[in-house]
């Protein structure tokens, strides 16, 4: 069984990793907070953090507009074989968090992990960067089109609000769509 937290740059995976509210996946036993970069071949031996926007890219039109680009959550080979090796094994987390939120903290946001493994390392968040994309994407969109992919490969998933700190259920798919435009 493979538990990956879930959710765009800022919807606070690391600090539900971090809370008390973890409770789904640790058994009262240690486990470790994994980044893409850390999972290597062989079986996973912790919990994934997995930022649903981490594939995306900013490119240039033929006139030179910007545009964000998502391509399909298949194009990203990290979640191909993710999902090659474990299939219905995989249990998520999904952090539904408002884009006014996400907007708000990455506002504020100095650092790209606190809780990487080497804390030593601590690259700066490109705030700019994101508060572009945040201001640009639909955010409601971009959550459909991964409960989608969830849903189209077998993978259960929870709903959990982290707008704040209190991490509590949502119901469903429209109660999630409407906390992410709402306030």
């Amino acid at each position: 069984m493979v538990w990956i937290i879930c959710g765009p740059s800022s919807a606070g995976k690391s600090t539900y990793f971090h809370s008390v509210a973890r409770k789904p996946f640790d058994n009262n036993e240690p486990v470790d907070l994994l980044f893409p970069s850390d999972v290597k071949s062989g079986p996973v031996d912790g919990v994934i953090h997995y930022n649903i926007l981490q594939n995306l890219s900013v490119e240039k039109d033929e006139s030179g507009t910007v545009q964000v680009v998502l391509p399909p959550y298949g194009s990203c080979q990290f979640w191909t074989k993710l999902v090659e090796d474990y299939g219905n094994d995989i249990n998520a987390i999904v952090l539904v968090c408002s884009q006014k939120e996400l907007l708000r903290r990455v506002e504020t946001r100095t650092v790209i992990e606190l809780y990487a493994k080497d804390s030593r390392k601590h690259p700066a968040y490109d705030s700019e960067f994101w508060d572009f994309i945040y201001r640009t994407v639909d955010m409601t969109k971009v959550y459909y089109r991964w409960l989608t992919e969830l849903e189209r490969r077998g993978v259960r998933y929870r709903l959990i609000d982290s707008t704040s700190e209190g991490y509590t259920n949502i119901k469903s798919k429209t109660d999630a769509f409407e906390l992410i435009g709402g306030a």
